[in-house]
């Protein structure tokens, strides 16, 4: 833990709005792609609607695991009288059919793209 943090705790928030649990995925999109807000939620378990109201009125991109992307559709569907989110296929155009058996996920794929990675237009 960074110094300086105190101890993570689940306050209802995502990382880059208030949460001290660092999440590779925002990190590592944020260095490579500055023309978007990345959060992380922590997971399909982390988008619940009480998390979910700070997002009101804002372009809403999800970015699911490749093994998951029919579980993040349903769930921007239950979240939808909350705020519309819209699931990215990125990842099943982008990654190779090794990333993809392997299930990659957003981080994992920044992380080999570097600073080649930009979503323009997600």
């Amino acid at each position: 833990m960074p110094r300086g943090f105190p101890p993570s705790r689940n306050d209802g928030v995502f990382f880059g709005n208030g949460q001290r649990v660092f999440e590779k995925t925002a990190i590592l999109a944020s260095a490579a792609e500055q023309g978007f807000v990345w959060l992380a939620c922590g997971g399909i378990g982390g988008l619940s609607p009480e998390r979910c109201r700070v997002l009101r009125g804002r372009r809403v991109v999800l970015f699911p695991d490749l093994n998951a992307i029919d579980q993040w559709r349903q769930k921007a569907l239950e979240l939808s009288p909350i705020v519309m989110m819209e699931v990215s296929p990125f990842l099943q155009y982008h990654a190779t059919a090794a990333e993809q058996k392997a299930g990659y996920d957003l981080g994992d794929y920044v992380a080999g793209q570097g600073q080649a990675f930009k979503v323009s237009g997600a």
